[in-house]
């Protein structure tokens, strides 16, 4: 009896101790995060992106979540970048990831699959990276060819991703778009259109040309931020002397905890 005791105690611990591992980090290069986050079988060295992906089989549930096509059983995962902030006395960093499918790489060229998104969160203490929030995929609900990243603060505990989304090609028109996810549940809490116009591809006789362009202001508010988006709309037509429209008006957002998002403000 004495024995088994012993034994019992020593394999508790050594389950404690390889879960405790498991989410612990000496370091954040892309082979160790991919390998453990994502259970890679293989690596690859992608040409045009001259990034590293990794080759991984979703079970059932991440197929069925995924927006992917499930033509292939093996997806293969990049690890897109890491910021690193200081929150409070802890420093922080996010890792982004795209996802795509293992027999179609298109999106990456400017295909029309849309790549899944996937966001890791990691705290230092100690001189290691202790992993405290995970999501291995969830849709942008853009289209992206080839975001660029940043942490921005949107209150005094609310930091966000912000993917900022270059020119994008939508029949004829033209769009550029921004969105922010919260880093305490990786959920969006506000996009918006940073540029839009139509009739980018071809002007036809007498068809006016329509543009907008939004910029938003960070008021510094209690305990949430508050937006205000400044929205630029002008319409010309190059066939008609003298003709331009041009609007400017102002839409306050601010943040609602019950929605988890910004919502337009009622005044």
């Amino acid at each position: 009896m004495k024995y088994t005791i012993t034994f019992l105690i020593l394999f508790t611990s050594g389950l404690n101790g390889f879960s405790q591992v498991k989410f612990i980090y000496t370091d954040l290069n892309s082979d160790t995060i991919l390998n453990r986050l994502y259970d890679c079988v293989s690596f690859d060295l992608d040409s045009q992106t001259l990034k590293k992906s990794g080759l991984w089989k979703p079970n059932l549930s991440e197929q069925l979540n995924s927006s992917l096509d499930h033509y292939s059983d093996f997806f293969m995962t990049q690890l897109d970048t890491i910021l690193y902030f200081q929150k409070a006395k802890s420093k922080v960093a996010i890792a982004v990831f795209t996802t795509y499918n293992y027999e179609d790489s298109t999106f990456l060229y400017g295909g029309e699959i849309r790549p899944m998104k996937g966001l890791a969160l990691f705290t230092k203490a100690e001189n290691q990276w202790a992993i405290t929030k995970f999501k291995k995929m969830f849709n942008s609900s853009e289209y992206d060819f080839d975001p660029t990243y940043t942490v921005e603060k949107f209150g005094e505990d609310l930091y966000c991703l912000k993917q900022e989304n270059v020119q994008e090609f939508y029949g004829g028109h033209d769009i550029e778009s921004t969105l922010y996810f919260s880093l305490t549940d990786f959920s969006e809490i506000f996009s918006y259109l940073r540029y839009y116009s139509d009739n980018t591809t071809e002007v036809f006789e007498n068809e006016d040309i329509y543009t907008q362009r939004n910029k938003i202001k960070i008021l510094k508010t209690k305990p949430y931020y508050t937006i205000e988006l400044v929205t630029t709309t002008i319409k010309e037509n190059p066939n008609k002397p003298n003709f331009k429209k041009k609007k400017i008006y102002k839409t306050t957002y601010r943040f609602s905890p019950q929605n988890n998002r910004y919502v337009k403000s009622s005044h």
